[in-house]
């Protein structure tokens, strides 16, 4: 039997993005990077890019100190 593949959306939410790049550091999969725009909080935030490389692992949720980037299932 196939297993289903899931469809997860990620956010990174620019109002709580302190621009600390930890999701860019520490994603295996280099689904994030550093936005070209300063945000609301004058600083450059993490930009899920490479969503289809992302294995849903959730450790940039839980290393996010803001709690700026979530995972959710579609």
């Amino acid at each position: 039997m196939a297993k289903e593949k899931k469809n997860y959306q990620i956010t990174v939410d620019e109002r709580l993005c302190d621009g600390c790049l930890i999701c860019v550091s520490f994603c295996r999969k280099q689904v994030y990077r550093q936005s070209e725009t300063i945000n609301s909080k004058g600083v450059y935030p993490s930009l899920p890019v490479n969503s289809k490389e992302c294995r849903h692992c959730r450790f940039c949720e839980f290393l996010c100190p803001q709690l700026a980037v979530y995972i959710e299932e579609e």
